[in-house]
């Protein structure tokens, strides 16, 4: 096997063998935040999709939801942060890379759009320093093709949380007046360390992200 494939192997049975993980999903609507990042696209000349529009939502939740950026230093203390220092899965075809977005809580959505752009694009060219996949404090797990209904992600070794965006689903649903209207929705998923947090915890986070796609932030 390929020594990034190899990589990914060593991270993953880490992450099995050393994480007591749960999971928990929540269904969003997304159509807002389609609508919005198609604007700041055009607005900024650059690609702005959902995923952009989630990082900087991730971010915001620094400083309410500070044990989902936590690691576990030993039994019973964690390290909570002072940085949103997000993890993002990139898979071009040359193998699977997690670049960190850095001090997201403290990036424009503009900046953020260019960095993972700029990140895409060195996944292309297989050109990652080790400084780029190193230091996450949270993941982000991109599994948005359309018939990806959920996904559980794995928790990086020395983070508690990981965050899945799964592809976009349309459905009918009863409008206000209870006339029947069509939508489009997400599941957002959370894998979390069971040594940190509990399902209370992981659903309240997730209903705070997933408001923060219904009502997302400019810049």
């Amino acid at each position: 096997m390929p020594a990034g494939q190899r990589a990914v192997g060593a991270v993953v049975a880490e992450s099995h063998r050393t994480v007591p993980a749960a999971f928990v999903a929540v269904k969003v609507p997304l159509d807002v935040a389609i609508g919005h990042a198609q604007a700041l696209t055009r607005e900024y000349r650059r690609l702005v999709g959902v995923p952009e529009l989630l990082i900087a939502a991730i971010g915001t939740l620094l400083g309410t939801h500070p044990l989902c950026f936590a690691h576990l230093v030993e039994p019973g203390v964690v390290h909570v942060p002072d940085s949103a220092d997000v993890g993002v899965t990139i898979d071009v075809g040359k193998g699977l890379h997690v670049p960190v977005l850095r001090a997201v809580q403290a990036t424009p959505v503009r900046d953020l759009a260019a960095r993972l752009m700029a990140h895409r694009m060195t996944a292309l060219r297989g050109a990652f320093r080790a400084g780029d996949l190193t230091g996450a404090n949270i993941l982000l797990a991109l599994h948005t093709d359309d018939d990806i209904t959920h996904a559980v992600p794995v928790i990086l070794p020395g983070t508690s949380c990981a965050v899945s965006l799964a592809g976009r689903q349309t459905e009918v649903f009863l409008d206000p007046a209870g006339a029947p209207a069509q939508r489009t929705v997400v599941q957002l998923g959370l894998a979390y360390d069971h040594r940190v947090l509990n399902g209370r915890d992981a659903v309240a986070f997730l209903r705070d992200l997933g408001n923060l796609l219904l009502q997302p932030a400019d810049g």
